[in-house]
Parts: C-alpha cells; structure tokens; sequence
C-alpha cells in the first residue's frame, strides 16, 4: 500500500513563527504513511490565500489537504492524528482546537447556527475542553447550551481535509461582513472563513470533528506597558509567604 499524498498549505503574511515552521516541515508527521508536500504560500488576501492552495489541492492526485497558520505550533504529529480521527470517525474536516490570543481562555472552536451566519455562536473554552473527549464532534457538545439547531465550528489553523467528492463542490473559503441597523445605531458583524466553512460542511453533510491530541499553541506580540493597570494578577503571588 502506497503513501498517502498530503497537500500540506502553509499560509503566510509577514513573519513566520520558527515553531510553526517546525511543525509544518519536519515535525507534523512520522513513519511511511503519508508522503507530505508544502506549499509555503504568502499573501496578504487570507481567503485568496486558501482558496489558490484549495485548487493546488484539488488539481493534484492529494488524499488529503492540511492547511498550519504561521502563528501556530503543534507538538507531536499531528498530521498522523487528525488523519487517524477522519477514517476513524469517517468525517471529512479534522482540526486542532486552539486558544484565542488573550486572557479570557476562549478558543476559535465554536457551536454555531447551521442555517445563520449571523446569529451568536458559542466559543468553546479551556475549562470545556478538558472535559471532552481527545476527539469529538457536536454530539459531545450535547450538554452545553445553545438554543435551536447546532453545529460544530472548526478552525483552519491547523487542519486536516480528507478528500471526498464534496470537496468538488465546495464554493471556496469566503469573509464574510455586512452592517445591521439596531435601534438607530449602525453595527459592523462578521463571519470569518473556518466558521463559514463549518456551517457548509454541516448543511452539506460533511462531518466535522475536533481534536485536543495534540497540545497548540497560538502566538501573538504584544506589548507590555506600564501607563495603565493590568494583569490577572494584583501583587506577585509568588511572594504570597512573605506579606
């Protein structure tokens, strides 16, 4: 039995992390499963980005397609893992869950409308996924409330496709943005390309899972100043013992 082809997208704009570029090019795969080609793409247009590495994808003889965003670092292979989660669970859209870059403990994994783009999701946090399992897909987010119909929204920071027929038919990956008018007041709501791209994998019957196998972590500058008050923490907790 042959390696399986992977389309491994490594989209850029500006800097590149050196553990993301670690993940992507030596340390998202082992073993002689999957024969792994990268496409470094940069562009600051993000669903052109995607979109032109989408149809590299599906102009190639590609098993599966893998897309890891320069700000992210995944320990271990993760490539191995999400593609075992697919066959395992016969989904076609696997993905590494990943924090938000502040301090609230929100991650980008979502529970969404199906049928509206518009409506509030339902972020997952830190806290919640420790108590999923290492896999899971929406049945598993049963518990948590959210009224009407659901569905589960990934992100692509880091993940796995695994080639079907659907992904002929998938429109590309596509922002979304307008302005509502509430109570005389103009308001800006957007919809980003992973969330887009989970309510039509949900209403096009593509199974979407997530996956904590695999520890991330999201990178972000910032900048620490000392003109305001901030922080989690009032006074050095270390010290505690000797106050």
């Amino acid at each position: 039995m042959g390696k399986k082809r992977v389309l491994l997208s490594l989209p850029r704009c500006g800097q590149v992390e050196p553990e993301s570029r670690f993940s992507g090019l030596g340390g998202g795969w082992h073993g002689d499963h999957f024969h792994v080609f990268t496409l470094d793409n940069s562009n600051s247009a993000l669903t052109w980005n995607f979109n032109n590495a989408w149809c590299e994808f599906l102009n190639g003889d590609y098993a599966y397609f893998g897309m890891l965003h320069s700000d992210i670092a995944v320990s271990g292979p993760w490539i191995n893992a999400l593609a075992d989660a697919l066959n395992e669970r016969d989904a076609g859209i696997a993905h590494m869950v990943m924090a938000i870059k502040d301090e609230r403990g929100l991650t980008s994994t979502a529970i969404g409308d199906p049928g509206d783009p518009w409506r509030p999701v339902r972020r997952i946090t830190a806290n919640e996924l420790m108590g999923l399992p290492l896999v899971f897909d929406v049945h598993d987010l049963s518990y948590l409330q959210y009224r009407g119909e659901r569905c589960l929204l990934p992100n692509t920071g880091c993940m796995l496709v695994k080639r079907g027929d659907w992904c002929e038919k998938f429109p590309g990956f596509e922002i979304r943005n307008r302005l509502i008018e509430v109570d005389g007041k103009r308001h800006a709501q957007f919809e980003p390309e992973d969330w887009n791209f989970g309510r039509w994998a949900a209403n096009n019957g593509v199974r979407v899972i997530g996956s904590r196998q695999c520890e991330t972590t999201h990178f972000g500058r910032f900048g620490f100043k000392n003109n305001y008050s901030w922080g989690a923490w009032k006074f050095d907790e270390d010290a505690r013992g000797e106050m």
